[in-house]
């Protein structure tokens, strides 16, 4: 049988190792998305309860055993890490099967990159005449939680659950504007509002879905 030479031999070793990196990271990347998941339906959980201020959830042995392929260093890391969610309100959209918790406009975690954000501009759901004004990602990554807000027409409802009432809203308005940066917001200052603000796939525009207060029960 003919020997490898040397350099055949390093780039069989390169290639190994790029593998195992490759196949490392796309593991850890998944059991994060997994872990997070899990942090989520707890927070919901409590929100709903009512039981527990902080909103945190500790990953149990079990939940970490997805990681046994990990390196130890790796498990011990996760095994210490807990995500402090705090929502102080949940937004569900039936239509699209989309029930996600709202965090503090002061949380680090209100961010499009980890939730559904809430704008610095918005008010509170309680404001008399206010308007709350929430951005999220469309497209098909983990924290797309708006990837089906485009599938709303004039009419279908919107729930907001605050401070332990349930405010419906109806939506008036949908239109598109060019992704700039900034947002006209086309609404009736005399009314409660809910603006949702997504990118419209495959597009340089995003969607503006407005609805307005219907009943506070």
């Amino acid at each position: 049988m003919k020997k490898l030479s040397n350099k055949s031999k390093f780039i069989y070793i390169i290639a190994f190792a790029l593998l195992f990196i490759g196949s490392f990271y796309i593991s850890f990347y998944y059991s994060k998305g997994y872990f997070d998941v899990l942090a989520e339906e707890a927070a919901l959980e409590v929100f709903y309860e009512e039981v527990d201020e902080t909103n945190t959830h500790e990953y149990s042995d079990e939940e970490l055993s997805i990681l046994d392929e990990l390196e130890e260093d790796e498990r011990n890391t996760l095994s210490n890490r807990s995500i402090s969610l705090n929502y102080v309100a949940v937004l569900r959209i039936p239509k699209i099967n989309l029930e996600k918790g709202l965090v503090d406009r002061d949380s680090k975690y209100n961010n499009v990159n980890y939730a559904i954000q809430t704008l610095k501009e918005s008010s509170t759901f309680d404001t008399k005449n206010g308007n709350v004004i929430l951005a999220a990602h469309s497209g098909s990554s983990r924290v797309s939680f708006f990837k089906r807000l485009d599938e709303l027409v004039i009419g279908d409802l919107s729930y907001v659950d605050f401070n332990g009432k349930t405010y419906t809203y109806q939506v008036v308005n949908i239109y598109d504007i060019e992704k700039t940066g900034t947002a006209e917001i086309l609404r009736d200052a005399n009314k409660n509002i809910l603006t949702m603000i997504t990118c419209r796939n495959h597009t340089n525009k995003q969607i503006v879905i407005i609805s307005e207060l219907i009943s506070v029960e």
